[in-house]
């Protein structure tokens, strides 16, 4: 399950509903379940699950519980997008049948001819999603939207071809300058390249191999780290999308972990959920996997961000006093 906060938008409507959903998630849903948690009519979490999980006994009750023991004053809308309108309304009914009156605010189909419907069998309800007024705050918030979660995949899966080569070759090069530094001084140098990257930004390719490298060192990884805070996140988290996106693959572990803390922190769960994927996939080993299982199971929200880097920055020192032991 995905899920993402923002700061606070308030729904008036089903146009304002449908319309604000790619903003919350970052994409045009398919084959999924969206749920919108509010209290006290102002948005709180945006939730986003896959239809297929949901068809095994007990996934829906599970779900609901988790978000409601994180959110016990909510109220929720479930939108689901799909092609198949029969299982739709099934898998709503099901939701509707497992929640008192008090927590539903609405249930809605989504067609993927883009017509929304509040039964089985009502006319569809007009949804103007691209002039809602949530859509407009959702554009002022700077809430882009993609064509589909595949092609934000896509942006991270690393440079190809002669690009990959020429950034292989400054990793070779960068590898063999960092291996001679004394590596007491490699968290001193992630803190100034992340200073520097903050600033202007990673123009050239050297930065983000630099900073990929010195990820595989535990004391540099701990410094950028405790360099990201809940007011900082935002840049943060394009710096490492960056990173991520500017190496191949098999030197994106470590920059994953990073792109995934942040993502969290900002309130962008899609990102978040691609990178625990990936990590899950082609890193099965990464330390960060037990971390986002927690924070995605339970609906941990990014102002816990302190306490968990308290926690991560500890386990990291301990983790150093072993290796020496």
């Amino acid at each position: 399950m995905e899920t993402n906060r923002i700061s606070p938008i308030r729904l008036r409507e089903v146009d304002d509903l449908v319309g604000i959903i790619p903003h919350l998630l970052g994409f045009y849903p398919k084959e999924s379940l969206v749920i919108i948690v509010t209290v006290a009519g102002l948005t709180e979490l945006t939730a986003r699950s896959d239809l297929e999980p949901l068809l095994r006994p007990g996934a829906i009750s599970e779900l609901l519980e988790r978000i409601w023991a994180r959110f016990p004053a909510g109220k929720g809308w479930f939108v689901l997008y799909g092609s198949d309108k029969n299982l739709a309304w099934t898998v709503l009914r099901r939701v509707e049948a497992r929640l008192d009156k008090d927590r539903l605010s609405g249930s809605f189909y989504v067609g993927d001819d883009g017509c929304v419907s509040a039964s089985p069998d009502g006319s569809p309800v007009s949804a103007l999603a691209n002039t809602s007024q949530a859509a407009a705050q959702a554009v002022l918030q700077g809430l882009s939207v993609c064509g589909s979660r595949e092609e934000i995949c896509l942006g991270l899966a690393g440079p190809k071809g002669s690009q990959r080569r020429q950034i292989a070759a400054v990793l070779k090069s960068e590898a063999k300058e960092l291996d001679a530094m004394d590596p007491q001084g490699l968290p001193w140098l992630m803190s100034s390249l992340l200073d520097e990257g903050l600033r202007t930004g990673l123009s050239h390719p050297t930065r983000s191999a630099r900073l990929a490298l010195l990820c595989k060192s535990a004391a540099a990884r701990q410094e950028a780290i405790l360099a990201i805070s809940f007011r900082n996140a935002d840049q943060h988290f394009r710096l490492w999308w960056q990173v991520v996106a500017g190496i191949p693959d098999s030197y994106q572990q470590h920059p994953l972990e990073l792109l995934g803390l942040t993502a969290w922190i900002s309130g962008n769960g899609v990102v978040q959920s691609i990178c625990a994927q990936r990590l899950e996939g082609e890193f099965p080993h990464s330390a960060a996997l037990p971390v986002f299982r927690e924070l995605s199971y339970g609906i941990i929200p990014p102002s816990c961000w302190d306490g968990l880097k308290k926690r991560l920055t500890l386990d990291a020192d301990e983790m150093e006093q072993r290796l020496r032991a």
